[in-house]
C-alpha cells in the first residue's frame, strides 16, 4: 500500500539505508543501545500511574487546553472495518473508553504529547499536570490511543504492531486525507463528535479495549464492563474534580451498547459561578509568573478573594438530581511562603506556588475533606466537609506527600519537598482562622442547628497527621482571633472567643442555665476548648460576677439558688462574695452579702460559722 506524503512520522528517522558505503571487506553495523518505548510506558503503568488515573489525567489535559466540557463514553459498538488505515487496525474498531473535550490541541500540544516523560508543561506554574506523564496512563486500557483533534488525527502504536515498523511509533494523518480514503477509520470518531470541513469539532481520545493478552505494555485483556465498573467509581470524585479546576463546567458520562444510541449515565455542572472568580488566582499567579524577570519567580503580589459556587449532580440511571453548594476561598501571599517558595524557584522541577485554595461545604452532614494538587488526591485531609488544594509535594506515585515523620534521613532535595508541605499547611492554618472562617459563618443561617453544623467543621487534632500542622496554627491564631465567630442564644448575635465563657465537665447544667439567664456568654462548644492555650473557663468568680446584679431571681428555685451559692464559694475566697446576691433570707429573699451588716447563719454542720469568720461578720 502506497503511504500518502501528507502523512507524517512521530520521530525523525535515522534510517541510513540510502548512504552509499565504501566497499570493505568486512562491513560496519549502525546501532546502539535503545530502549523500546514499550518497556519504558509498562515500567510508567506499574510504578507511577493507578488503573483508573486515566480519568483525572484526561481532565487535566482538557482543563489546560481550555475546554469548558469532558465526556467520558464507553463505546461497545463494532464499526466497519473495510477502510482502516492499516490491516492490523481492523481489530481496533471493537469496543472503545472515548473522552471528548470541546478545546483544541495546538501544535504545541501535539508535540507535548508525543514525548513520553516530559510534558512540557514544567515551566509553566498554571497548568494542571505536574509530571508531564498522565497521557501515558491510557494504557492501562489500550494498546493503541488514537487522539483526533481539529484537522489531525495521530495513531500510537508504541508495540508496533498496528502501524508498518517505519512509521516508528505512531502517525499523523490529515482528517480529510482519511475522509477520502479510509473513512471506516474515522467512523467511530464521528460517533463522539462533528466533522466539518475536514475538522473535527473538539478533541477526542478514544482508546479501544486491549484485547491481546500477551500485550507487552500489560498482558491483561479489558473487558467493557471493568471500564463501566471504573466509570461507576469516578461517579463519587467527578464532583469534586470540578470544585478546583479553571476552566471545565461540566463533566458527562455516556454508555453505547451495541447497535444502540449513546446514551448519558451521569453528569456533574458548575450551575452558580462567575469565571471571573473562578480563574482570578489562576490569572493572578500567571501574570506574576510572566511579570517576572529571572527565572525565580517574584512573588511581589497578594490575592483574596470568596465566592459562591454550587454544582449539580444527575444520576441518569437512578433518576436522581442533587445540588452541593461551596464557599471557594482563594489566597496568594507575598509573606514567608512565599520567600521560601522564591528561593528555589529556579529548580525547573518543583512547582512551589505560595496559595492556598478551599471549598467549604455549605450544606448539611458533609463528608470528609479531600486534599487536592488542583485535582482530588487519593487521600483524606481529615477536615470535615474542608477542601484543600495547593502545590503540596507529591511522590512520584500521586498518592502519597512528602512528610517528616516517614524516615529519619532525607536528601536534600527530599527535605526541601518536607520543608514545602509543612509550611503550607501551617500556612492553611493561618489562612482558614483568620479569612475563611469568618467569611464562612456568613453563609450559615444563625440558628442553633445550621451554626452546629459549622462549628463541627472545625480542625480536629490526629494521633498523628501531617494535617496537624493545620490545626495547630488554627487554633493558635484562633486563641488571640476578635472574630465574631460564636452564636450567643440570649443576645441573638455573634460574638467573639475574648467575651465568652467555656464550661467544665464538672459544672452542671443547672448552673450553667443560671448564668445565661444573667447574659453570660456560655459557649458550649465541645470539640474547641481543648485546643484552646487560655479559653475563659466558668469558676467561682465568673459566677460572683454575674450575681451581682439581681435578675431574674424570680425563675430560680431555692434548690437552684443554694447550689449557685455552694458554687461561688468553692475556690475558698470568702472575701469576693461582698455585693454577690447569694444571701438567702428566712423570708425567701435573697440579697448580696454586706460588710455593714450583722448575720447569723443558721445552717446546719460543723462549718456552720465558716462564713461569719471569713466575711469578718461579727
Amino acid at each position: 500500500m502506497t503511504i500518502s506524503e501528507t502523512e507524517r512520522n512521530f520521530h525523525s528517522s535515522n534510517d541510513n539505508s540510502n548512504v552509499e558505503e565504501e566497499e570493505e571487506e568486512e562491513e560496519e553495523e549502525t546501532g546502539g543501545q535503545r530502549e523500546p518505548l514499550y518497556i519504558r510506558i509498562s515500567n510508567l503503568l506499574k510504578h507511577e500511574y493507578k488503573d483508573g488515573s486515566q480519568f483525572r489525567e484526561c481532565i487535566q489535559n482538557a482543563d489546560d487546553s481550555g475546554a469548558n466540557l469532558i465526556e467520558f463514553t464507553l463505546d461497545e459498538h463494532e464499526y466497519s472495518r473495510e477502510t482502516t488505515r492499516t490491516p492490523n487496525l481492523k481489530k481496533q474498531q471493537g469496543p472503545a473508553l472515548c473522552i471528548y473535550n470541546d478545546g483544541f490541541f495546538s501544535e504545541k500540544d501535539w508535540k507535548k504529547i508525543k514525548t513520553p516523560g516530559d510534558s512540557g508543561k514544567k515551566e509553566d506554574l498554571t497548568v494542571t499536570g505536574q509530571f508531564g506523564l498522565g497521557f501515558n496512563s491510557v494504557y492501562h486500557v489500550t494498546d493503541t490511543p488514537i487522539i483526533c483533534s481539529g484537522k489531525k488525527l495521530s495513531i500510537f502504536d508504541p508495540r508496533e504492531v498496528f502501524l508498518e515498523k517505519k512509521h516508528d511509533g505512531g502517525i499523523t494523518i490529515p482528517v480529510s486525507l482519511l475522509e477520502r480514503k479510509y473513512p471506516d477509520q474515522l467512523e467511530p470518531i464521528k460517533a463522539c463528535g462533528k466533522i466539518v470541513d475536514d475538522s473535527f469539532n473538539g478533541t477526542l481520545f478514544r482508546l479501544p479495549l486491549r484485547n491481546d493478552p500477551t500485550s507487552k505494555l500489560k498482558g491483561k485483556i479489558v473487558e467493557p464492563a471493568q471500564i463501566l465498573e471504573s466509570m461507576r467509581a469516578f461517579q463519587l470524585e467527578a464532583p469534586l474534580a470540578l470544585i478546583f479546576l479553571k476552566n471545565i463546567k461540566s463533566i458527562e458520562l455516556f454508555k453505547r451498547e451495541k447497535n444502540q444510541e449513546r446514551k448519558r449515565i451521569f453528569s456533574v455542572s458548575i450551575q452558580e459561578c462567575d469565571s471571573t472568580d473562578r480563574r482570578g488566582l489562576h490569572d493572578r499567579i500567571k501574570d506574576i509568573q510572566e511579570k517576572s524577570t529571572s527565572s525565580r519567580t517574584e512573588w511581589n503580589q497578594s490575592y483574596l478573594n470568596h465566592f459562591k459556587l454550587s454544582i449539580k449532580i444527575i444520576d441518569d440511571e437512578n433518576s436522581t438530581e442533587l445540588t452541593q453548594n461551596w464557599l471557594i476561598s482563594d489566597i496568594l501571599t507575598e509573606g514567608e511562603l512565599a520567600k521560601f517558595a522564591g528561593n528555589v524557584s529556579g529548580d525547573e522541577k518543583l512547582k512551589l506556588i505560595p496559595s492556598v485554595r478551599t471549598a467549604c461545604s455549605l450544606d448539611p452532614n458533609p463528608s470528609a475533606g479531600r486534599a487536592f494538587s488542583l485535582l482530588p488526591l487519593p487521600f483524606e485531609d481529615k477536615l470535615k466537609g474542608i477542601h484543600i488544594s495547593g502545590s503540596f509535594q507529591l511522590k512520584p506515585d500521586r498518592a502519597h506527600i512528602y512528610v517528616r515523620e516517614e524516615k529519619g534521613i532525607f536528601t536534600p532535595e527530599e527535605d526541601m519537598r518536607v520543608c514545602w508541605n509543612e509550611k503550607l499547611l501551617q500556612f492553611t492554618g493561618d489562612f482558614l482562622a483568620e479569612h475563611v472562617f469568618p467569611t464562612l459563618v456568613g453563609y450559615f443561617n444563625l440558628n442553633t442547628e445550621d451554626l452546629n453544623h459549622f462549628y463541627e467543621m472545625f480542625p480536629q487534632e490526629l494521633t498523628f497527621s501531617p494535617w496537624n500542622h493545620i490545626t495547630k496554627r488554627f487554633y493558635e491564631k484562633l486563641d488571640d482571633s476578635k472574630e465574631n465567630l460564636y452564636w450567643d442564644s440570649h443576645s441573638k448575635r455573634l460574638r467573639s472567643l475574648q467575651e465568652g465563657y467555656f464550661p467544665s465537665n464538672t459544672i452542671s447544667t443547672v448552673i450553667i442555665q443560671m448564668l445565661k439567664r444573667r447574659l453570660c456568654f456560655v459557649i458550649e462548644i465541645s470539640n474547641l476548648v481543648q485546643h484552646l492555650k487560655n479559653p475563659n473557663k466558668i469558676d467561682s468568680s465568673v459566677l460572683r460576677k454575674y450575681f451581682q446584679v439581681p435578675n431574674n431571681f424570680e425563675e430560680e428555685t431555692r434548690e437552684n439558688l443554694n447550689e449557685a451559692l455552694r458554687f461561688a464559694i468553692v475556690d475558698g475566697k470568702y472575701s469576693e462574695l461582698y455585693s454577690v446576691y447569694l444571701l438567702p433570707l428566712s423570708s425567701g429573699k435573697w440579697i448580696p452579702f454586706n460588710k455593714r451588716d450583722h448575720f447569723l447563719f443558721t445552717t446546719n454542720g460543723s462549718k456552720v460559722s465558716e462564713l461569719n469568720q471569713n466575711l469578718r461578720i461579727s
